[in-house]
């Protein structure tokens, strides 16, 4: 509603008869009004909705009482996505959708230039990035690290516990909990 209000004013001022035309200028003025009168309401209810909170949630620690001082952020919102390789240009508009785009672009880009070398190749490029270590940074007894022992049952449902919930983990979409 306020969003419309704005919009009607605006129309109206942009008119380029709006300096001559006397009906023009009451409506305007009526219209702000109606806005200015609409946005103390709003406010008015919102400041009721809040004590309401506060008078349900009681004198505890969190909840609305962290949230009063929050910063509200504004949401970005993505109406459309092109569509990659269309030509003539098309776009996306429907959420589903624009997911599955920004899903399989993502995915590619995970895979773009990714080559497959075999055991050998890979063992030789091992070694010669350890040789390029400095003498005084390498492991004394790499055998021995705790980076060589194999991690416990226990260590990695540890880790697990630790995870944020609702992530996925990689490529695959797995969420942790899984």
């Amino acid at each position: 509603m306020v969003n419309n209000l704005e919009k009607d004013i605006k129309t109206i001022s942009a008119n380029p008869n709006f300096d001559n035309d006397n009906c023009l200028r009451t409506e305007e003025v009526y219209l702000e009004n109606k806005l200015v009168h609409l946005l103390k309401v709003l406010a008015k209810n919102e400041k009721a909705n809040m004590r309401a909170a506060l008078a349900t949630h009681g004198e505890k620690l969190g909840g609305i009482w962290t949230a009063i001082n929050k910063e509200k952020k504004p949401h970005d919102l993505i109406c459309r996505l092109k569509i990659p390789e269309s030509n003539p240009s098309q776009y996306e508009q429907k959420s589903l959708r624009m997911a599955d785009l920004a899903r399989n672009y993502h995915d590619s880009l995970q895979k773009k230039d990714i080559r497959i070398q075999s055991a050998a190749n890979c063992a030789a490029d091992i070694e010669r990035a350890l040789d390029v270590i400095p003498v005084p940074q390498q492991l004394e007894d790499p055998q021995r690290s705790n980076m060589s022992r194999l991690a416990t049952e226990a260590q990695v449902r540890e880790a697990i516990k630790l995870l944020k919930n609702n992530t996925a983990t990689g490529m695959d979409g797995c969420p942790y909990e899984l």
